[in-house]
């Protein structure tokens, strides 16, 4: 394993805590996926945020939680703009089990999803809208803004929607009609941002 896959490894462990289990190979998977994108970021400012240790914590110690917390009988996942791959090819390195659909309006951050994800044979990209994928999936996740406008959409595709967000937006989840919260956990490391798991009724 290289410096860097070690590296990632003890920052997600002082992150996370002592309950990550993640491989030597996945932790290569993962490095490799930030120096893309950290390539790609000079041009299409994927995101703001580029500190190795710091992208550890922001971006995949929050879809790496995710994943781990979702029901072990979830096969079918739907990543609802995705833009730089988050948490969509997180869940992918180590939830092999499961099929993600990563779907991203932008022509530019999908032509980055398509680069990012050639050696992952459990993903799929598509350009364009959710609802045209004609599929049904067995959750959709997201780390978008307007989380709660997603969820409204999400729920014609799946039966559960799980997404990282501020307790203000989890308390809007928790209103929506026909909402039943699953799992709703702070996340390690991260003041203020929550772990959202649930589904309609």
């Amino acid at each position: 394993m290289g410096d860097l896959a070690r590296g990632f490894r003890e920052a997600l462990g002082r992150a996370l805590g002592s309950g990550v289990s993640l491989t030597a190979a996945q932790a290569e998977q993962l490095v490799g996926h930030y120096l893309l994108l950290q390539r790609w970021n000079r041009a299409l400012n994927l995101t703001s945020v580029t500190e190795f240790r710091k992208a550890v914590v922001v971006h995949y110690a929050e879809s790496l939680f995710m994943a781990w917390r979702l029901p072990e009988s979830v096969r079918r996942v739907l990543d609802w703009g995705s833009g730089a791959g988050f948490p969509g090819i997180p869940i992918a390195v180590v939830r092999p089990e499961c099929f993600v659909w990563l779907v991203e309006a932008r022509a530019k951050k999908v032509a980055f999803l398509k680069e990012a994800t050639r050696g992952l044979t459990n993903v799929r990209v598509h350009w364009g809208r959710a609802e045209e994928l004609g599929e049904k999936f067995d959750i959709v996740v997201s780390r978008a803004v307007n989380s709660v406008a997603v969820a409204k959409g999400a729920r014609m595709l799946a039966p559960m929607f799980a997404t990282v967000t501020g307790q203000h937006v989890a308390a809007q989840l928790a209103a929506l009609p026909g909402w039943k919260s699953l799992d709703v956990v702070a996340v390690p490391a991260r003041a203020g941002r929550v772990l959202v798991l649930g589904e309609f009724g």
